[in-house]
């Protein structure tokens, strides 16, 4: 489970997760694993980073926020194509163009040798 209390609180004073570790003085490693709940921070460590981050331990590591950290969704794309490239069927002239005639063989790459 992400600690979005730690994650939101890195987010509010724009700090990324190497910078975090460097004024904890823990490695990167360990602030990755504790954010993304792949470890438990040992009350040590999260006293470290709650005074890097001039917060409270409690803040960060057990009060759950009613906020959730979640962009918005974007809206459902359209069943159609949406590329205005290709959002006009192309005529079969327009097709025949672009295709490489039966029986001709590719020799451009070829003609030197």
């Amino acid at each position: 489970m992400i600690n979005e209390n730690l994650l939101l609180e890195l987010k509010r004073q724009r700090l990324r997760q190497w910078q975090l570790a460097n004024l904890a003085g823990v490695s990167e490693n360990t602030i990755s694993k504790i954010i993304n709940g792949r470890a438990e921070a040992s009350r040590t460590v999260r006293h470290r980073i709650a005074k890097a981050l001039n917060s409270s331990v409690q803040e960060l590591f057990y009060e759950h926020h009613h906020q959730a950290f979640t962009a918005p969704r974007p809206a459902p794309a359209s069943q159609g194509r949406t590329s205005k490239k290709h959002s006009v069927p192309r005529s079969r002239k327009q097709e025949g163009r672009n295709r490489r005639k039966p029986g001709k063989k590719f020799t451009a790459c070829y003609a030197n040798e």
